[in-house]
């Protein structure tokens, strides 16, 4: 029989759930499973740096989901998740390109203002 613990919060803990000793273990069916290896569970690297690195791993995701190697919700949050940093990188670049022009615009002004006609 397991003891039973009542906190303040009143909330019953079983102490063979937390216990560390092997008889009070959970079964091994029970047992969290390891990453697996491979797939989706793997640890990889992925660079989204560009564009072309995310629409790389948009297709990744989409043929994961058509084969079934991905469920379809987790899968639409990916790719949800891949569009707003599709997104970003594209705000970033413009935000690049209009200081770029900013830093130049005195210079262009001027030469602009003396340019002669043909």
């Amino acid at each position: 029989m397991s003891a039973r613990k009542v906190p303040p919060s009143g909330m019953v803990v079983d102490d063979s759930l937390v216990s560390n000793r092997p008889e009070t273990r959970a079964p091994p069916s029970k047992r969290a499973r390891p990453t697996p290896t491979g797939g989706w569970g793997a640890r990889r690297t992925i660079h989204l740096h560009t564009l072309d690195d995310v629409r790389v791993e948009m297709a990744r995701v989409y043929r994961a989901m058509a084969t079934g190697a991905l469920a379809v919700s987790d899968g639409t949050r990916l790719a949800y998740t891949l569009s707003l940093l599709t997104k970003t990188i594209e705000a970033s670049a413009i935000e690049s390109r209009i200081a770029a022009l900013e830093a130049e615009g005195p210079q262009l002004l001027f030469q602009l203002a003396y340019q002669t006609k043909e």
